[in-house]
């Protein structure tokens, strides 16, 4: 790809047969990265700063890619690139402050893809509810949202619970 006129690859360390089972193999990055002198991303099983970190320190590679670890917490992609920038973590964002998040991202679902964004919505708005009182129910109540409205209702419901 890199003869071909590539200026950037990322590579997966994962084969298509292990889906997400076991690690990922970023033996695989480092191969790659020592063959290219074009930038590479290295993704997989990175879900937090110090797993990018670990990533970056084992492949080589010139940054990393998140996907899995950013379901229900896109803050993850700040997250790293605040540690790389100061060498400082980040404060976590609140249990109200993933929420409402949820809600940015529940109206751009139905923004962008209408009734379907409202069903793609129903597993996402699961994955923000956790780590605080009451997640369960609201996840319960989130997995089966027929409107945005409704799942606004429920969202703010749950954050007013945790203003108490």
């Amino acid at each position: 790809m890199q003869d071909a006129g590539a200026q950037m690859i990322t590579v997966h360390a994962r084969t298509r047969a292990q889906g997400y089972q076991g690690p990922a193999r970023w033996e695989w990055i480092a191969r790659v990265k020592k063959k290219l002198s074009i930038p590479v991303i290295a993704n997989g099983d990175i879900v937090s700063v110090e797993s990018a970190l670990q990533c970056l320190v084992e492949t080589g590679a010139d940054g990393v890619m998140c996907s899995r670890g950013t379901l229900g917490y896109p803050f993850l992609v700040g997250e790293i690139d605040y540690f790389l920038k100061t060498g400082q973590h980040k404060p976590l964002p609140t249990p109200i402050q993933r929420l409402e998040c949820a809600k940015e991202h529940l109206q751009a679902l139905y923004d962008y893809k209408g009734d379907r964004g409202i069903q793609q919505a129903r597993k996402h708005m699961t994955w923000y509810a956790k780590e605080f009182s009451g997640a369960a129910d609201l996840r319960n109540q989130l997995c089966a949202i027929a409107t945005v409205q409704e799942g606004m209702d429920y969202i703010d419901r749950a954050i007013d619970g945790i203003s108490l």
